[in-house]
């Protein structure tokens, strides 16, 4: 058959009757190549079955505005799929790559724990979980450069406290427990003044102690440790009292502290020990009363003595039973150090121990706004030890007893009022020569027998300059003396009428006088702790003479002395 129409392309196609209809079904790209005619209005789905070749590149496009979407399934080595139930483990390290510089993280984001150190360079922001914040642990600071509180107008620091000042305010508490306070609750930062201090290094101090003894009682020195053990035995009524001649000296507006070395021992129902500051009439004292410990206030009133005692389970300090802040428990078998703090004057007094280095308060006494009373009848107090079988409890019981030392705040100041008293004019007649006569002397007045008087000089001389020896004597035997007279408001009472004269304790001073040097007063060793103080636990005074002796008889002697008395 005739082909009726042109070829549109150089292609050859036959005229064969059996081809001429896919001749007339083909198409022709733009480089003129066949390709097979598809009709665009097909309706319904195609299906390929079996596999398709194609033959070249396929280019598959993937951008953001037309992504190409994936579906993955991941399976384990027994071909069962990672869900949700079943998740993706790795094991080892994971490396995860930085998108942004720096890091941005949206949301929230939970981390339960971190290993090693993490630095965050930006600013955080902390949202407050509880007002006001808990913070559970340590946190350490140590690090941070610098911290800044603001305490701005409408921005204040609050204080959250138990103390409350006098205002009404609440008070920032420092750890302010290992300086010492005084009694009006001022730092210690001044020097102290040792007042008053004894060892017992060779011998029982004598001079320095009296000693009344009752039933079988007694005391004894124990040389290798320097101490003084006083003991009573079985019999009710076995007692040892120790008591210092002197009173302690105060100053108003000083703080004292008397600090006392000792050992108790095991507590025994009916012995009694006690020791501090006290008398017959007045004191602050320790007790062990044989059940237990207690601290006392002693004082004598109109109706007779009345004591404030206050057992250990009611101390207001540190109970030193284990219970207390220090957890410290006292143990009276061992030597323990016991510190009676007092300023009289404030109606403050403190008792504590010495343990560890540190001071510990066991109890206080607050008299000012509290009390219509003072603390005691007078501060001017004996150091005192006693132990007291009041039962008759069977077996020998002791208390062993060290050093003391008393303690004044502050530096030198003026101690008191000066004082002098002189013999007569025309002065007492030394009768024969060589001989020591009793020229004049003092002791303190029976009613002032605890005031404190401290000798300062003394002045002797012949009236007709002749030369003489000397002696200030301290307790001597006195004979002839009938007539004791107070001078003046004075703390003592002097006499003149004296015939003659025994050495008694121990010679103060000593000396010759020669005729160039008549008249001149004699300074007594200001460096020597130098008293008039008590005998016979404190009922009856100490006496100091001035004694002289001329080189012939029949010689007047003049005198005077001069002391300074602390009131």
């Amino acid at each position: 058959m005739a082909n009726l129409n042109p070829n549109s392309t150089d292609y050859f196609h036959s005229y064969e009757p059996n081809t001429n209809d896919l001749t007339m079904a083909m198409d022709y790209t733009e480089d003129g190549k066949p390709a097979i005619r598809v009709l665009s209005n097909i309706q319904g789905d195609i299906v390929i079955e079996g596999e398709v070749t194609i033959p070249g590149i396929v280019t598959v496009t993937n951008t953001d505005d037309d992504p190409l979407f994936t579906h993955t399934h991941i399976y384990d080595e027994n071909e069962v799929e990672y869900t949700d139930s079943n998740p993706f483990t790795v094991d080892g390290t994971v490396t995860v790559l930085q998108g942004t510089d720096p890091w941005t993280v949206s949301g929230t984001v939970t981390v339960d724990s971190i290993t090693g150190a993490v630095t965050i360079a930006q600013p955080v922001e902390v949202t407050q979980g509880t007002d006001p914040w808990t913070v559970d642990g340590t946190v350490n600071i140590g690090t941070m450069p610098e911290v800044e509180i603001k305490n701005d107008t409408g921005n204040p620091i609050t204080v959250i406290g138990t103390t409350i000042n006098p205002f009404g305010l609440p008070v920032v508490s420092v750890d302010d427990d290992t300086v010492q306070h005084t009694a009006t609750n001022r730092r210690k930062v001044s020097n102290y003044e040792i007042t008053e201090f004894n060892t017992f290094q060779y011998t029982k101090d004598p001079l320095i102690w009296d000693e009344e003894v009752t039933g079988t009682a007694s005391s004894t020195l124990n040389t290798y440790e320097a101490t003084l053990v006083l003991s009573v035995g079985t019999t009710t009524g076995d007692r040892i009292e120790r008591q210092t001649k002197r009173v302690l000296p105060y100053i108003p507006g000083r703080e004292n502290e008397v600090i006392m070395h000792f050992k108790l021992n095991a507590q025994q129902t009916g012995i009694v020990k006690r020791l501090g500051i006290l008398d017959e009439a007045s004191g602050i004292y320790l007790e062990d009363d044989g059940t237990t410990y207690n601290v006392v206030l002693r004082k004598t009133t109109a109706g007779g003595t009345a004591e404030t005692r206050i057992a250990r389970a009611n101390w207001n300090g540190d109970k030193l039973d284990g219970t207390g802040g220090s957890g410290l428990t006292l143990d009276f078998t061992k030597f323990q150090t016991l510190v009676i703090e007092y300023n009289w004057f404030t109606g403050h007094v403190e008792l504590k121990f010495i343990i560890g280095n540190y001071s510990h308060p066991i109890h206080q006494f607050e008299f000012n706004n509290s009390e219509d009373t003072v603390i005691t009848n007078t501060p001017f107090l004996p150091i005192k030890w006693d132990i007291h079988n009041t039962t008759g409890a069977s077996g020998t019981h002791t208390m062993e007893i060290s050093s003391y030392a008393t303690l004044s705040e502050a530096g030198s100041v003026p101690l008191g009022v000066k004082n002098t008293v002189t013999t007569p004019l025309d002065g007492i007649t030394c009768s024969d020569a060589l001989t020591f006569y009793p020229i004049l002397s003092i002791r303190l007045r029976t009613d002032r027998i605890k005031g404190i008087v401290l000798p300062q000089n003394f002045q002797v001389a012949a009236l007709d300059n002749s030369p003489l020896f000397y002696k200030v004597l301290l307790n001597p035997t006195l004979t002839g003396a009938t007539t004791w007279s107070t001078y003046a408001d004075t703390h003592i009472e002097y006499n003149t009428d004296a015939t003659a004269v025994t050495e008694g304790d121990f010679i103060v001073d000593a000396g010759y006088i020669d005729p160039n040097g008549q008249g001149a007063k004699i300074p007594l060793d200001s460096a020597s702790a130098f008293q008039l103080g008590r005998e016979n636990m404190g009922t009856t005074s100490e006496i100091i003479t001035i004694a002289a002796a001329t080189g012939s008889a029949n010689k007047d002697v003049y005198a005077s002395f001069g002391w300074i008395e602390v009131r």
